[in-house]
């Protein structure tokens, strides 16, 4: 959250002055709707969601774009460890159950993430966008401010 905060607080200066800019932020679909477990993790996440959304709206005027990808579950090495924390032995079983809330019942993969993220930074592409989207699979979310 620091990170996201001290890095838009300067950024927004220069954009400001410029009345042009693009701010993509990476929040989680646990900072939109929760994930057991993780209580710390999802507070973080929605504290991103939330300061996306406002500032979206408090430097619209400015001609400054703030958006957010949102991934799901996506399975990284940091994941992976995760569920053997929890599972054990049967992490791959944990991991099935920890998906199955998505529609397509798996892991997103990091490579979905970064073949998505561009689009984001174009103008054009992205105020066609709807103000909330969701794929198919529940691993990417677009949060608007405008």
């Amino acid at each position: 959250m620091n990170g996201v905060f001290f890095g838009m607080k300067y950024v927004l200066e220069v954009m400001k002055k410029q009345k042009l800019g693009t701010i993509v932020n990476t929040a989680s679909v646990g900072g939109i709707r929760g994930v057991g477990n993780q209580s710390g993790y999802a507070a973080s996440k929605h504290g991103v969601v939330g300061l996306t959304r406002n500032s979206g709206i408090e430097y619209g005027q400015y001609g400054i774009s703030i958006k957010a990808i949102a991934p799901g579950a996506i399975m990284t090495p940091m994941v992976e460890a995760s569920l053997k924390q929890m599972g054990g032995d049967q992490w791959e079983e944990a991991g099935k159950e920890f998906v199955s809330v998505n529609p397509m019942k798996r892991f997103g993969k990091p490579e979905e993430v970064h073949t998505w993220s561009p689009s984001c930074f174009q103008n054009k592409q992205a105020s066609s966008m709807p103000p909330s989207f969701q794929s198919t699979g529940d691993n990417l979310t677009n949060i608007k401010g405008v």
